[in-house]
Protein backbone atom coordinates (compact mmCIF):
# COMPACT_ATOMS: atom_id res chain seq x y z
CA UNK A 1 0.00 0.00 0.00
CA UNK A 2 0.83 3.82 -0.35
CA UNK A 3 1.60 3.80 3.60
CA UNK A 4 3.71 1.09 3.66
CA UNK A 5 5.96 2.04 0.81
CA UNK A 6 5.75 5.48 2.57
CA UNK A 7 7.11 4.25 6.04
CA UNK A 8 9.89 2.06 4.45
CA UNK A 9 11.29 4.54 2.17
CA UNK A 10 11.44 7.02 5.02
CA UNK A 11 13.06 4.54 8.00
CA UNK A 12 16.11 4.30 5.02
CA UNK A 13 19.53 7.02 5.28
CA UNK A 14 18.87 10.03 3.13
CA UNK A 15 21.68 8.85 1.31
CA UNK A 16 19.74 5.57 0.49
CA UNK A 17 16.64 7.52 0.14
CA UNK A 18 18.47 9.68 -2.99
CA UNK A 19 20.22 6.33 -4.44
CA UNK A 20 17.29 4.73 -4.78
CA UNK A 21 14.60 7.21 -6.34
CA UNK A 22 14.52 8.76 -8.87
CA UNK A 23 12.66 12.63 -8.95
CA UNK A 24 9.09 11.46 -9.84
CA UNK A 25 9.30 8.36 -7.21
CA UNK A 26 10.21 11.38 -4.64
CA UNK A 27 8.04 13.35 -5.21
CA UNK A 28 5.39 10.48 -5.03
CA UNK A 29 6.49 9.36 -1.51
CA UNK A 30 6.66 13.14 -0.36
CA UNK A 31 3.00 13.55 -1.35
CA UNK A 32 1.85 10.33 0.88
CA UNK A 33 4.26 11.77 3.46
CA UNK A 34 2.41 14.75 3.58
CA UNK A 35 -0.68 12.92 3.88
CA UNK A 36 0.26 11.25 6.92
CA UNK A 37 1.90 14.84 8.46
CA UNK A 38 5.21 13.68 8.79
CA UNK A 39 8.21 16.10 8.84
CA UNK A 40 11.00 13.37 8.87
CA UNK A 41 10.95 13.58 5.43
CA UNK A 42 11.31 16.51 4.83
CA UNK A 43 13.89 17.50 7.33
CA UNK A 44 16.09 14.51 5.92
CA UNK A 45 15.72 16.23 2.30
CA UNK A 46 16.59 19.78 3.89
CA UNK A 47 19.77 18.43 5.81
CA UNK A 48 20.95 16.45 2.65
CA UNK A 49 20.63 19.67 0.99
CA UNK A 50 22.65 21.80 3.33
CA UNK A 51 25.78 20.09 2.41
CA UNK A 52 27.38 22.38 5.12
CA UNK A 53 24.84 21.92 7.89
CA UNK A 54 24.68 25.58 8.97
CA UNK A 55 20.78 25.47 9.26
CA UNK A 56 20.17 26.78 5.82
CA UNK A 57 20.17 26.20 1.96
CA UNK A 58 21.97 28.94 0.13
CA UNK A 59 21.82 29.63 -3.85
CA UNK A 60 24.42 27.07 -4.44
CA UNK A 61 23.08 24.60 -2.42
CA UNK A 62 20.03 24.85 -4.03
CA UNK A 63 21.49 25.34 -7.50
CA UNK A 64 22.87 21.45 -6.89
CA UNK A 65 20.04 20.32 -5.43
CA UNK A 66 17.56 21.59 -8.41
CA UNK A 67 19.57 19.95 -11.20
CA UNK A 68 21.11 16.97 -9.07
CA UNK A 69 17.77 16.09 -7.32
CA UNK A 70 15.08 17.32 -9.43
CA UNK A 71 17.10 16.87 -12.64
CA UNK A 72 15.98 20.12 -13.80
CA UNK A 73 18.51 21.96 -15.63
CA UNK A 74 18.49 25.56 -14.41
CA UNK A 75 21.08 28.63 -14.40
CA UNK A 76 21.90 30.36 -11.55
CA UNK A 77 19.89 32.96 -11.96
CA UNK A 78 16.48 30.87 -12.47
CA UNK A 79 17.75 29.48 -9.15
CA UNK A 80 17.83 32.53 -7.75
CA UNK A 81 14.27 32.82 -8.65
CA UNK A 82 13.28 30.15 -7.02
CA UNK A 83 15.00 30.60 -3.84
CA UNK A 84 13.00 34.42 -3.38
CA UNK A 85 10.03 32.47 -3.80
CA UNK A 86 10.87 30.06 -1.16
CA UNK A 87 12.80 32.75 0.76
CA UNK A 88 9.56 34.44 2.75
CA UNK A 89 11.95 36.55 4.85
CA UNK A 90 13.98 37.67 1.41
CA UNK A 91 17.16 37.21 3.75
CA UNK A 92 19.13 35.66 1.00
CA UNK A 93 18.59 31.67 2.14
CA UNK A 94 16.34 29.28 2.74
CA UNK A 95 15.47 27.98 6.32
CA UNK A 96 14.32 25.16 7.15
CA UNK A 97 10.12 26.22 7.97
CA UNK A 98 10.44 27.88 4.63
CA UNK A 99 11.65 24.81 2.60
CA UNK A 100 8.92 23.12 4.47
CA UNK A 101 6.32 25.42 3.66
CA UNK A 102 6.94 25.55 -0.15
CA UNK A 103 7.26 21.75 -0.35
CA UNK A 104 3.88 21.49 0.71
CA UNK A 105 2.69 23.59 -1.91
CA UNK A 106 4.72 22.77 -4.58
CA UNK A 107 4.21 18.59 -5.29
CA UNK A 108 5.66 18.22 -8.98
CA UNK A 109 8.09 19.13 -11.22
CA UNK A 110 5.94 20.23 -13.58
CA UNK A 111 4.54 22.57 -11.10
CA UNK A 112 8.14 24.39 -10.22
CA UNK A 113 9.22 24.74 -14.32
CA UNK A 114 5.98 26.51 -14.41
CA UNK A 115 6.76 28.74 -11.60
CA UNK A 116 10.09 29.42 -12.23
CA UNK A 117 9.83 30.05 -15.88
CA UNK A 118 7.35 32.73 -15.12
CA UNK A 119 9.31 34.03 -12.50
CA UNK A 120 12.30 34.06 -14.80
CA UNK A 121 10.12 35.95 -17.98
CA UNK A 122 8.65 38.43 -15.21
CA UNK A 123 11.77 39.59 -14.02
CA UNK A 124 13.44 39.33 -17.58
CA UNK A 125 10.79 41.68 -18.51
CA UNK A 126 11.03 44.19 -15.97
CA UNK A 127 14.19 44.71 -16.40
CA UNK A 128 14.56 45.35 -20.27
CA UNK A 129 11.17 47.71 -19.42
CA UNK A 130 13.38 49.21 -17.14
CA UNK A 131 16.58 49.34 -19.51
CA UNK A 132 14.47 50.96 -21.78
CA UNK A 133 12.70 53.69 -20.02
CA UNK A 134 16.00 54.75 -19.23
CA UNK A 135 16.78 55.01 -22.62
CA UNK A 136 13.68 57.07 -23.98
CA UNK A 137 14.39 59.29 -20.63
CA UNK A 138 16.81 61.25 -22.58
CA UNK A 139 17.06 63.91 -20.09
CA UNK A 140 16.97 61.55 -16.68
CA UNK A 141 14.01 63.15 -15.05
CA UNK A 142 12.32 59.82 -14.08
CA UNK A 143 9.52 60.68 -16.44
CA UNK A 144 9.06 60.12 -20.41
CA UNK A 145 7.38 63.70 -21.65
CA UNK A 146 6.28 63.79 -25.52
CA UNK A 147 9.37 64.82 -27.48
CA UNK A 148 10.53 61.74 -25.64
CA UNK A 149 7.88 59.85 -26.47
CA UNK A 150 8.20 60.61 -30.14
CA UNK A 151 11.75 59.51 -30.17
CA UNK A 152 11.17 56.49 -28.48
CA UNK A 153 8.66 55.71 -31.23
CA UNK A 154 11.02 56.72 -33.95
CA UNK A 155 13.77 54.61 -32.41
CA UNK A 156 11.47 51.27 -32.58
CA UNK A 157 11.34 51.77 -36.23
CA UNK A 158 7.51 52.76 -35.70
CA UNK A 159 5.88 55.94 -37.75
CA UNK A 160 3.06 57.85 -35.75
CA UNK A 161 1.75 61.11 -36.34
CA UNK A 162 1.81 63.94 -33.92
CA UNK A 163 -1.75 63.27 -33.06
CA UNK A 164 -1.09 59.92 -32.50
CA UNK A 165 2.19 60.54 -30.08
CA UNK A 166 -0.11 63.22 -27.86
CA UNK A 167 -2.85 60.22 -27.92
CA UNK A 168 -0.38 57.33 -26.83
CA UNK A 169 0.60 60.02 -24.02
CA UNK A 170 -2.71 60.00 -22.61
CA UNK A 171 -3.34 56.69 -22.95
CA UNK A 172 0.16 55.62 -21.12
CA UNK A 173 -0.31 58.46 -18.84
CA UNK A 174 -2.68 57.59 -16.33
CA UNK A 175 -2.59 59.91 -13.68
CA UNK A 176 -2.89 62.36 -16.16
CA UNK A 177 -0.12 64.86 -15.13
CA UNK A 178 1.39 64.63 -18.48
CA UNK A 179 4.25 62.74 -18.53
CA UNK A 180 4.82 59.13 -18.34
CA UNK A 181 6.59 57.62 -14.89
CA UNK A 182 8.46 53.70 -14.84
CA UNK A 183 5.18 52.15 -13.61
CA UNK A 184 2.94 53.53 -16.10
CA UNK A 185 5.23 52.75 -19.05
CA UNK A 186 5.55 49.23 -17.77
CA UNK A 187 1.71 48.55 -17.30
CA UNK A 188 1.34 49.77 -20.89
CA UNK A 189 4.04 47.44 -22.10
CA UNK A 190 2.84 44.67 -20.30
CA UNK A 191 5.28 41.83 -20.37
CA UNK A 192 7.18 42.84 -23.53
CA UNK A 193 10.93 40.67 -23.03
CA UNK A 194 12.00 42.70 -26.24
CA UNK A 195 11.92 45.55 -28.65
CA UNK A 196 9.90 43.55 -31.10
CA UNK A 197 7.31 43.09 -28.21
CA UNK A 198 7.08 46.18 -27.69
CA UNK A 199 6.64 47.23 -31.10
CA UNK A 200 3.72 44.88 -31.14
CA UNK A 201 2.17 46.28 -28.17
CA UNK A 202 2.29 50.07 -29.83
CA UNK A 203 1.00 48.56 -33.31
CA UNK A 204 -1.92 47.01 -31.71
CA UNK A 205 -2.87 50.37 -29.79
CA UNK A 206 -2.35 51.96 -33.18
CA UNK A 207 -4.68 49.24 -34.74
CA UNK A 208 -7.34 50.30 -31.93
CA UNK A 209 -6.88 53.88 -32.63
CA UNK A 210 -8.12 53.21 -35.81
CA UNK A 211 -10.93 51.17 -35.21
CA UNK A 212 -11.76 53.80 -32.91
CA UNK A 213 -12.03 55.93 -35.52
CA UNK A 214 -13.28 54.74 -38.58
CA UNK A 215 -16.44 54.15 -35.66
CA UNK A 216 -16.52 57.26 -35.15
CA UNK A 217 -16.52 58.68 -38.86
CA UNK A 218 -19.31 55.40 -39.58
CA UNK A 219 -21.10 56.77 -36.77
CA UNK A 220 -21.48 60.84 -38.18
CA UNK A 221 -21.98 59.77 -41.65
CA UNK A 222 -25.22 57.55 -40.29
CA UNK A 223 -26.45 60.57 -38.25
CA UNK A 224 -25.79 63.00 -41.20
CA UNK A 225 -27.44 60.70 -43.75
CA UNK A 226 -30.19 60.26 -41.21
CA UNK A 227 -30.53 64.26 -40.42
CA UNK A 228 -30.88 64.65 -44.48
CA UNK A 229 -32.96 61.85 -45.17
CA UNK A 230 -35.19 63.28 -41.84
CA UNK A 231 -35.26 66.54 -43.69
CA UNK A 232 -36.29 65.48 -47.01
CA UNK A 233 -39.33 63.99 -45.41
CA UNK A 234 -40.25 66.79 -43.29
CA UNK A 235 -39.98 69.14 -46.60
CA UNK A 236 -41.97 66.35 -48.66
CA UNK A 237 -44.64 66.04 -46.07
CA UNK A 238 -45.08 69.95 -45.52
CA UNK A 239 -45.35 70.04 -49.30
CA UNK A 240 -48.40 67.87 -49.32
Amino acid sequence: SNSSATMAFLVRSPSQRYGCFKLYNVLKVLQSARKLRDRDFLNDMFDQIDEDDNGFIDENELHEAVNKYLEVDMELDEVNVLLRQIDKDQNGRIEREEFIDFCNRISTREQLQRLVKTQRDLIKSQNFINHLFSQFDADDSGTIDGQELQYAVQSLGLSLSAVEIRRLLKRIDRDGNGAIEVEEFRQFAKQAKDAEELKSVIKGWQRQELYKLRARRCYFCVCFALLIASGAFMSKTGTR
